[in-house]
């Protein structure tokens, strides 16, 4: 295990924030999760690059091998929205880099639409190297970045790596999200020790910014807040469960439409300063 400063504003002061399970009990270990002064909230202390890989390794581990029904519903519905939106951005003659892209079931997805994509993934595996010259005019994010140790060498390497009209596309979970009220601490997105940073619009852009990005447009990831709902729910029974997916989402849904802050994943669209 190591421990670490803000990655926002370096400080070494925080207060306890909350202490949650591995959820996919890949090991009994309980996970403190911080907040700083500055307001980051993160995990600390985390298991370090070589410990971490246990997390993700093990079977339990398996969101892109997910065969039930719901999963592949959610993923059609997930790939057609990203698809819509990288096709508003840029034409098929462009290239494109997927940060973190597990198995690159996206990849394949976007391949056969026609779009120039590569894929890399820094955390499950290094088999596919980047070409480091090479200038890329879209580079996602889909929920990747929370899992990456160093932040800052990662900023960095994407900054290095963008076309300078290009753009990034940050999808990422919001610690401010409404639903994780009514979880605490089996909410499924502070995903410990998987996820190692809780983002809000303010401490993304704070980062961001530090490694000379500006976000241009966020959006709430409406599709996200019903899935997590769905994840977070513990009851086995199935008419309970089934009661507070629909009460939880209601109320999710109307916060939402008044405040795209409270939506429980958001897609942040950024450019180089």
């Amino acid at each position: 295990m190591e421990t670490i400063n803000c990655q926002i504003c370096s400080s070494n002061s925080y207060q306890e924030y909350l202490s949650v399970k591995d959820r996919l009990n890949i090991s009994h270990d309980y996970f403190q999760i911080v907040k700083c002064e500055c307001g980051f909230v993160y995990l600390n202390p985390r298991p370090d690059e070589k410990e971490i890989n246990k997390y993700y390794s093990s079977k339990a581990y398996s969101p892109h091998s997910n065969t039930s029904i719901f999963y592949k519903i959610a993923q059609f519905f997930s790939f057609r929205w990203k698809f819509k939106l990288i096709n508003r951005y840029i034409g098929k003659n462009k290239e494109i880099l997927d940060y973190g892209s597990g198995k690159g079931e996206f990849g394949d997805y976007l391949d056969k639409k026609g779009f120039n994509i590569n894929n890399y993934e820094p955390i499950l595996d290094n088999s596919n190297p980047l070409d480091e010259n090479k200038k890329y005019d879209i580079i996602t994010l889909w929920h990747s970045l929370e899992h990456i140790h160093d932040l800052s060498k990662a900023l960095d390497h994407i900054y290095k790596l963008l076309n300078n009209k290009g753009y990034v596309f940050f999808a990422i979970p919001n610690i401010d999200a409404v639903e994780k009220y009514f979880f605490n601490k089996e909410w499924v997105a502070y995903d410990a020790p998987r996820h190692l940073y809780h983002f809000n619009e303010k401490s993304l852009n704070e980062l961001l910014s530090k490694h000379n990005f500006k976000i241009i447009k966020s959006n709430s990831i409406f599709q996200d807040t019903f899935y997590n709902i769905y994840l977070s729910i513990q009851s086995k029974n199935f008419l309970i469960k089934l009661f507070q997916f629909a009460y939880i989402s209601f109320i999710s849904f109307f916060t939402i439409l008044f405040n795209n802050n409270k939506s429980s994943s958001k897609l942040y669209i950024c450019i180089k300063k």
